[in-house]
């Protein structure tokens, strides 16, 4: 029986044979068109591979237009307002750490976020604190440092209403965007 096989899944199987021949993963994902499905595939292997991961956890997966974003609550990282890792938080960043050094053509930029209780600066410092530690996880787990970045939104981006307890839970939160290192190309 003949069957067609879709572009994406082609461009799955180029990366994957490229990958066994020792070609680089970073020259398989340039070019045009080709270039972007092979992007999107990669992407989706990637999310799979997070979703799997963090199937039975707090912790979230979503698919954008940019990449993927994956949010932790902080309950699960760190212990009340500090940005020291709880033991069992290594545990909960582990596996990521192992697919972000896996899948190593996308960019991570780890965004601290808080609820509104305390002073701004406060908040914006105990975020900032918190994705450093988180990168620096990362980056001590086999993850590039030139690829990841760390910043503090403090309580400027509530994903919930900051004047209930579950809000505000849901507010405290660590997000790890991905994005490709490679951009897509401009259409001319």
């Amino acid at each position: 029986m003949n069957k067609r096989v879709s572009a994406p899944v082609l461009s799955g199987l180029a990366l994957v044979a490229l990958a066994l021949a020792g070609c680089s993963t970073q020259s398989a994902l340039s070019g045009h068109a080709a270039g972007s499905a092979r992007t999107g595939s990669y992407l989706d292997r990637q999310e799979g591979a997070l979703r799997t991961a963090f199937a039975g956890t707090a912790g979230s997966v979503t698919r954008t237009a940019e990449g993927i974003v994956l949010i932790i609550p902080t309950a699960a990282l760190f212990e009340g307002s500090s940005a020291d890792l709880r033991p069992n938080g290594g545990a909960v960043l582990a596996s990521a750490a192992l697919i972000f050094s896996q899948f190593d053509q996308t960019r991570i930029a780890v965004t601290g976020h808080t609820d509104n209780t305390g002073t701004v600066e406060y908040l914006q410092a105990l975020s900032e604190n918190r994705a450093k530690a988180i990168a620096q996880y990362l980056e001590a787990h086999g993850v590039a440092e030139q690829r990841v970045t760390a910043s503090g939104a403090g309580a400027t981006q509530p994903l919930a209403n900051n004047d209930t307890l579950p809000g505000r839970q849901a507010n405290r939160r660590i997000e790890i965007s991905l994005t490709p290192a490679i951009p897509a190309p401009v259409s001319q």
